[in-house]
């Protein structure tokens, strides 16, 4: 709908479901928590070779510089304008409003024609 005009991108970060940390039985894919580079980012292809995986996706640094700067753990929604955090909504994947965030992308949209 906005890819047009919008450049979305995900953020890989801490595995929150870790087999040797906060895990549960149901979880679909056993992976460690990351200790290097070397083990986040086969966790990262994991997550672009999904199916209906089909956006940009970028690889945290070890020091978790994203999931600090902006809150992403679990998951998070930001848009971010010219460097500038503009807004950044509800911790996901039960608090982030859809429809806030794309009131908010129409807003961007209409003041940048």
């Amino acid at each position: 709908m906005y890819r047009d005009r919008v450049d979305f991108v995900v953020v890989h970060i801490d595995e929150i479901h870790a087999l040797d940390g906060w895990s549960f039985e149901q979880i679909k894919f056993k992976i460690k928590t990351h200790r290097a580079i070397e083990d986040r980012l086969p966790a990262a292809e994991i997550l672009q070779s999904l199916d209906d995986f089909s956006l940009p996706l970028v690889v945290d640094t070890m020091k978790n510089e994203a999931n600090l700067n902006y809150g992403g753990l679990p998951e998070q929604m930001c848009v971010v304008l010219d460097g500038e955090v503009k807004y950044i909504g509800g911790i996901g994947p039960y608090n982030y409003n859809i429809e806030e965030m794309i009131t908010y992308l129409e807003n961007i949209v209409k003041f940048s024609q």
